[in-house]
């Protein structure tokens, strides 16, 4: 099985993801999951709403945003709206019967609500009550697992909802380390507004071209921003059953057979 994570950057170009996307379906049909994110999206639609995105740092230094009922809303919107929508109709578009769904939809991705969560304020840690974030406890593998023996493309985004209908919203580099075990996944592609994996986070020549899964650890020091969580989470994934994992540019024409082809990115392999 092969995932394919794509970021949530206004600088992505969808089409040539889409149509790599289309060609690799056409030769593992009911062997690929895509799961999306809209975080970009989501902060430009807040800017001209004139709703307040609060960034915050967990206690890790992992930096994320207070996902109050507010923001959820927004959320809602730029994920299972705009973004899923349009990826979707893309895909549809280039023959592809591409099925778009969040994690709310036949409680796909179950979540639990984190009670409080703990964030940086200076050199404080600050107690936040109202954050509608959660963990997944279970994925409804049989629902995909008929749309895949179907013929369908699953394309997959948070939010995730609890057993009582709460709305919560889940990471997307967590949910995929989610992923990988139940539906047996070798192969994760992640796209992003990055050339891969820096060794300077300012210098987009600087990518690491190669990584032993075993030694993720040794890189969470540099990494900046959300690649700090990328790499936690890509180290969950290998540990749960994952074999390769191509990290690259979102940006450019035939961005997935640059990273399969080795041409471009990161490679991470056991």
């Amino acid at each position: 099985m092969i995932l394919v994570r794509i970021g949530g950057a206004v600088d992505l170009d969808f089409s040539a993801i889409c149509q790599d996307i289309a060609d690799l379906w056409s030769r593992n049909r009911g062997k690929i999951l895509v799961v999306h994110g809209a975080s970009k999206y989501r902060n430009n639609l807040a800017e001209k709403l004139k709703i307040k995105v609060k960034k915050i740092i967990s206690a890790s230094g992992v930096e994320s945003y207070l996902s109050d009922a507010e923001f959820m809303d927004v959320f809602l919107m730029a994920y299972a709206g705009l973004v899923n929508k349009k990826l979707t109709a893309e895909l549809i578009s280039l023959g592809v019967n591409a099925v778009g769904l969040s994690g709310i939809d036949g409680k796909i991705w179950l979540a639990e609500r984190k009670k409080f969560i703990y964030a940086k304020v200076g050199n404080k840690l600050k107690l936040i009550k109202n954050d509608l974030s959660g963990k997944i406890v279970n994925i409804n593998q049989h629902l995909l697992k008929i749309l895949l023996k179907k013929g369908y493309l699953p394309v997959l985004c948070s939010p995730a909802v609890s057993n009582n209908g709460q709305i919560l919203n889940v990471d997307n580099d967590a949910a995929v380390s989610e992923m990988i075990e139940p539906f047996g996944v070798k192969v994760l592609i992640s796209l992003f507004s990055s050339s891969g994996f820096l060794q300077d986070p300012d210098d987009e020549d600087s990518v690491i071209r190669e990584i032993k899964a075993g030694d993720l650890d040794e890189f969470l020091s540099s990494a900046k921003g959300t690649m700090k969580k990328k790499i936690i989470f890509a180290k969950k994934a290998f540990e749960r059953g994952l074999q390769e994992a191509y990290l690259g540019d979102g940006r450019i024409k035939n961005p997935i057979k640059s990273l399969l082809g080795r041409s471009s990115g990161t490679y991470i392999s056991l």
